[in-house]
């Protein structure tokens, strides 16, 4: 959360563009159970603005994406609000609301066993 909070200060407190729209607690990499990726090929890393003009490439991402989509993982690639095209994640059946009501619950539980000590 610490880490999130700090991306969240770029381009706002933090002088820099904006990096993520999203505050501690509500990103599922928070909970790690996202990922963004890109391709790596020949010694370069190469994200979705990198790859968009090739048609090689552009179907490779857009291949890549369905695998995940097949396994059950959310892509950003879909999103129509918050547009993140190398961003896949699982949320488990939950929803970011819930997996941030239950880490507040254990930090609560984490608290209160470690002041009874």
């Amino acid at each position: 959360m610490q880490e999130q909070e700090l991306i969240y200060r770029y381009g706002r407190t933090i002088p820099g563009s904006i990096i993520t729209t999203n505050r501690p607690g509500y990103s599922a990499h928070n909970y790690r159970l996202a990922l963004d990726f890109c391709f790596y090929y020949d010694g370069k890393m190469k994200t979705w603005a990198d790859v968009q003009g090739s048609d090689y490439w552009r179907w490779m991402w857009i291949k890549t994406i369905k695998k995940w989509e097949v396994e059950g993982w959310e892509t950003g690639f879909r999103w129509e609000y918050n547009w993140e095209p190398g961003h896949v994640q699982n949320l488990l059946g939950k929803t970011l609301g819930e997996w941030y009501i239950e880490s507040q619950q254990n930090d609560k539980s984490r608290n209160y066993r470690n002041s009874n000590v």
